[in-house]
């Protein structure tokens, strides 16, 4: 699988995520920081052909501020669904990237 298409899907993946929560608790600033690192997201995925490492290393980076955010999340509430599995995925997502990147 490309790594332009795990980009698209995680960033797919974060948005959705954070138009749920919004539908449901009414917070705009997670909606806000989702939709800027979907851009940031899909940004990366388009430097892809062009820039592989420099791609890999901002997704990279999304993945990690992510990764931090809602695990810091998931430790404060200890609630697995959304904090925890958003948590897991970036940081698979960031293992797949730093490998590619470095």
């Amino acid at each position: 699988m490309p790594v332009a298409t795990i980009i698209q899907a995680y960033s797919t993946f974060l948005v959705m995520g954070a138009l749920i929560g919004f539908f449901k608790k009414r917070s705009l600033p997670p909606l806000f920081a989702a939709i800027a690192l979907t851009i940031v997201g899909f940004t990366a995925a388009g430097m892809e052909n062009s820039y592989p490492k420099r791609a890999n290393k901002l997704c990279g980076l999304l993945a990690f501020s992510m990764f931090l955010y809602m695990g810091y999340y998931y430790i404060k509430t200890f609630k697995f669904m959304h904090a925890g599995l958003v948590s897991l995925v970036s940081a698979c997502v960031l293992y797949l990237n730093f490998k590619r990147a470095f």
